[in-house]
C-alpha cells in the first residue's frame, strides 16, 4: 500500500512498513517486498502514524486501531513447502455427472459435443494461509499459454470442438513457491457427421458422383451429334440428381429442428441411393446403345414386379411430395410376378408417371374452379383376356383435354414452360424397346389413367 505510517530496520537490513493494508518487509539487496495481512496474525490491516517502535532483541512494535503487534524477524521463516494440487469437483452442463467418484483420482474425462459447459474446480494442499495460495492453469490444444487465475480455483470451458485435450494446473503456497503441476486427459468425441467414418463417406459419395460425371460426359461426347439421345441423357441424369439435393436439404432441416440422428442416416442412405441410381441410369443407356434390340429373356435376369412397384410408390410418397397428395399401392396378385426387362427401364417408366401424375395434381385448380381431389393410385391387375398384366397409374388432377391428349408422348412436347417435354416421350422409347404397350385416358377436371400393358411372354407369376 502506498500509505506507510512507519519505516524500521531489523539486524538483518531488512526495512519494515505499516501501512492501510498491513505490514510490508523490503530487502534492500534483492529489492523484493513481502506483504503480511490478518491472515498472517496481524491485530489489523491498518496501523496509526507514529505507532512504531524498535525494541531489544530486534523485536520491532506497531500499534492500529486494534491494538499492536510484535514483530521478531529472526523467527519468521519462509515456507518451502512446493505444494500439490488435486481436482476437487468436476461439472458437465453445471451438474456433477459422477457424485459417488473422488475427483481427484480421475485420470481422464471423456465428454461430447452436448456437453457444452464443464468446469474444473482446484486446490493446493498447503494450509500455512491458504487464502493466499495461487494458481495457473493452461488446456493444451485449446489455451495458447497459461493462465493466472490469482486466487481463483476454478476454469470454466464452454463449446470446445471434438478432440483431445489435456488440462493442466499447478499452485503456489503463501509465499509464492510453486509446486508441479497436475494433469487431466480429456476427450471430446465429435457428432455422427465429424466422425472419420462419415468424412469417408463423403468421400466416396464424391468420388462415385465424380465418375458417374465423367461417365456422362463421356456419353455427351459421343452421341454430341444426336441431339435426342444427348437430351436423353441430361433428363435422366437430372432426376436422380435432384433427389439428392432434395434429400441434402431434407438432412438439415431436419437434423435442425429434431436432431434425430436415426431418422438422419436414413436420408443419408437415401442420397447415396439416388447417386447410384444415377450411374444406373447411364448404365442402362449404354446398354440401349450397345443392344439396341435386347434378347429379353437372355439378357436381362427378372425382377419382382410387384415388390419393385410398391418401393417406388413408397419413395415417392416420402420425397417427391411438394403438396398433401395421397398416394396408394393396390394389386389383387399374389407375389411373386417375375419380369424380364432391365429393372433400371422400368424404374424410368415408372418414375417418369408418377412425377407426371404428382405434377397434375399439386398444379393449380381445377378449370370449374373447385380443388381437386391429391391422389395418386398404382393398381397391378391380370388381363386374362388380353394375355397381359397391367400397370395402371390413376391420378385426379386436371386431366388433358384431346389435342393435348393426341401429343403428350411426343419428344419435347409440354404444357408448361419449366418443363423439358421429355418425360413421357423417354417413357414411350422405354415401351416401344420391348413391345409393351402403354394407353392414356384422361378427361378434363376427372384426371388421367397412363396403363402399362406387359405380355405374358415377358412375365413369371408366382416363380421366384
Amino acid at each position: 500500500n502506498d500509505t506507510i505510517y512507519g519505516i524500521l530496520e531489523d539486524d538483518e537490513g531488512h526495512v519494515w512498513l505499516s501501512t492501510n493494508k498491513g505490514l510490508s518487509r523490503f530487502d534492500p539487496r534483492s529489492r523484493v517486498f513481502k506483504n503480511y495481512d490478518v491472515h498472517d496474525g496481524l491485530q489489523s490491516n491498518e496501523f496509526n502514524a507514529g505507532a512504531f517502535a524498535k525494541g531489544e532483541n530486534n523485536r520491532l512494535y506497531f500499534g492500529g486501531g486494534k491494538g499492536f503487534n510484535v514483530v521478531f524477524p529472526d523467527r519468521i521463516k519462509d515456507n518451502l513447502n512446493r505444494p500439490p494440487v488435486v481436482l476437487t469437483r468436476f461439472q458437465k452442463n453445471f451438474k456433477d455427472p459422477y457424485p459417488d467418484f473422488p475427483p481427484w483420482e480421475m485420470d481422464r474425462i471423456v465428454l461430447s459435443r452436448k456437453d457444452t459447459v464443464f468446469s474444473l474446480e482446484f486446490a493446493a494442499l498447503d494450509y500455512t494461509s491458504p487464502e493466499k495460495n495461487r494458481y495457473k492453469y493452461t488446456l493444451k490444444g485449446f489455451d495458447r499459454g497459461w493462465i493466472d487465475s490469482g486466487h481463483r480455483r476454478i476454469a470454466i470451458y464452454t463449446n470446445l470442438d471434438a478432440g483431445d485435450y489435456t488440462f493442466k494446473v499447478k499452485g503456489s503456497n503463501n509465499d509464492g513457491l510453486w509446486g508441479d503441476e497436475s494433469s487431466l486427459a480429456i476427450r471430446i468425441t465429435p457428432r455422427w457427421w465429424e466422425t472419420g467414418w462419415a468424412k469417408a463417406g463423403l468421400v466416396l459419395l464424391i468420388l462415385v458422383f465424380s465418375y458417374e460425371l465423367k461417365k456422362f460426359y463421356q456419353l455427351k461426347e459421343r452421341f454430341s451429334n444426336i441431339g435426342f439421345m444427348g437430351k436423353y441423357i441430361a433428363h435422366e441424369i437430372t432426376n436422380p440428381l435432384v433427389s439428392i439435393r432434395s434429400g441434402s436439404d431434407l438432412l438439415i432441416r431436419h437434423f435442425q429442428r429434431t436432431g434425430q440422428l436415426d431418422k438422419e442416416l436414413n436420408t443419408a442412405r437415401n442420397i447415396l441411393q439416388s447417386v447410384l441410381e444415377a450411374g444406373e441410369a447411364i448404365q442402362a443407356f449404354e446398354d440401349l446403345h450397345t443392344h439396341p434390340r435386347p434378347n429379353i429373356a437372355r439378357e436381362f435376369p427378372p425382377f419382382d414386379l410387384l415388390d419393385l412397384t410398391e418401393h417406388m410408390v413408397s419413395d415417392f410418397r416420402l420425397t417427391h411430395t411438394p403438396k398433401p397428395v395421397t398416394f396408394t399401392f393396390k394389386t389383387d396378385l399374389s407375389p411373386p410376378l417375375m419380369v424380364s426387362m432391365h429393372p433400371v427401364d422400368y424404374k424410368i417408366i415408372l418414375k417418369n408417371l408418377l412425377k407426371n401424375a404428382v405434377r397434375a395434381v399439386s398444379g393449380n385448380s381445377r378449370k370449374d374452379g373447385s380443388e381437386p381431389d391429391r391422389s395418386i393410385t398404382v393398381v397391378i391387375s391380370s388381363k386374362k383376356d388380353t394375355k397381359y398384366f397391367a400397370v395402371d397409374i390413376i391420378d385426379t388432377g386436371c386431366g388433358m383435354d384431346k389435342k393435348t391428349l393426341r401429343r403428350c408422348m411426343t419428344i419435347c412436347f409440354s404444357t408448361k414452360n419449366e418443363s423439358s417435354g421429355l418425360g413421357l416421350s423417354i417413357v414411350q422409347n422405354k415401351v416401344d424397346k420391348y413391345g409393351i404397350k402403354i394407353k392414356i385416358t384422361s378427361r378434363e377436371n376427372r384426371g388421367t389413367t397412363f396403363r402399362i400393358l406387359i405380355p405374358e411372354r415377358m412375365t413369371h407369376h408366382g416363380l421366384a
